[in-house]
């Protein structure tokens, strides 16, 4: 037996070199894939939180003009003066809406959307269309690359004389 492993003449440690040698030449591109892929899950989970912070905003303003117009709709029964209702609409968004922008923050770590009325218009189908703003951040700051340009429409229903 002894016999038997004096008569390597180094075949093991030619075979330990080139394991290494193959583990050295495979672990980088694999370590570099591990990382490129790690990279862009973070950056598609930022994407779809933005997105999320977005679609909060649209929901937010969407539920600030449905009941600033219930609100509306209890108060006056009915009015053929649409410059009344919409002064009177945007004068109820106001007191949601403060200075025609608010932030709303949702975590320590910086989820926050910005909205910020830039309209409120009367167009020739006699709709009241708010023309808005909104912008995502998930750091504490606000960058207008992810802001989106949105409206509402609060539809005015004419009475007819019978």
């Amino acid at each position: 037996m002894n016999n038997y492993i004096k008569k390597q003449n180094g075949y093991a440690l030619i075979l330990v070199l080139l394991i290494i040698t193959i583990i050295a030449v495979l672990t980088p591109p694999i370590i570099s894939s591990i990382m490129s892929s790690t990279h862009q899950y973070k950056k598609v989970e930022q994407n779809i939180q933005i997105e999320n912070l977005r679609e909060m905003g649209i929901t937010y303003l969407e539920g600030v003009v449905e009941q600033s117009v219930n609100k509306l709709n209890t108060e006056i029964k009915y009015s053929n003066d649409s410059v009344e209702y919409k002064n009177k609409l945007e004068s109820n968004i106001a007191k949601f809406i403060p200075g025609n922008q608010i932030t709303k923050k949702f975590k320590e770590e910086g989820q926050q959307f910005r909205l910020k009325i830039n309209l409120v218009n009367i167009d020739k189908n006699n709709q009241i269309v708010i023309d808005y703003q909104v912008t995502p951040s998930l750091n504490n700051s606000f960058d207008d690359t992810n802001t989106s340009n949105e409206e509402a429409i609060v539809h005015l229903v004419q009475e007819t004389d019978k």
